[in-house]
């Protein structure tokens, strides 16, 4: 079997990551390595330990999902 996939996840609605979080941990191909109500949560747990994946809602406070695309593109 090979290694999971990395995944850090990120939303605003704790009920809607809680479900995220159990979805993914149910899977063997994943393995959730953080996950955050903000962008910036989000950007710091990836700066820290890049992974292969992240799965953001679009409506994250404070910074944005569109701004934190930008910043981890560039």
């Amino acid at each position: 079997m090979t290694e999971p996939i990395e995944v850090i996840l990120a939303d605003s609605n704790p009920l809607m990551l809680q479900a995220l979080s159990e979805i993914f941990e149910r899977d063997r191909r994943f393995a959730v390595i953080a996950t955050s109500k903000t962008a910036e949560g989000f950007l710091e747990a990836s700066l820290r330990v890049p992974v292969a994946l992240g799965v953001i809602d679009w409506a994250l406070p404070q910074l944005g999902a569109e701004r934190l695309l930008h910043i981890l593109r560039d």
